[in-house]
């Protein structure tokens, strides 16, 4: 699970920057910085807050970073036969 990669992904189509989500949240810079580089996971208050200053569900942010490798091995060829129109259709209702 790749959330640091769906968090650049929604801040750049939000067009917000990595200092500007980091103070949305309440953490620093370089905390946000780690989150994004997968250097530090991020504690489930600050995904909350993270979807909360996106405007997304959390569900939306999980299922964004989910990789086949992340499932089991029987249900991997079914996510990637959803992921890519799903991933699609949850990017289009985001705001920016």
């Amino acid at each position: 699970m790749d959330i640091g990669r769906v968090v650049i992904l929604l801040r750049e189509k939000k067009q917000i920057s990595q200092s500007e989500l980091a103070n949305l949240i309440g953490i620093t810079q370089p905390s946000l910085s780690n989150i994004e580089s997968g250097k530090k996971k991020p504690h489930k208050s600050t995904i909350s807050k993270i979807c909360e200053a996106m405007e997304i569900p959390e569900q939306f942010l999980y299922f964004l970073a989910t990789e086949p490798e992340d499932l089991p091995v029987s249900g991997r060829e079914r996510f990637k036969q959803a992921e890519k129109g799903l991933k699609k259709l949850i990017l289009s209702t985001i705001k920016s």
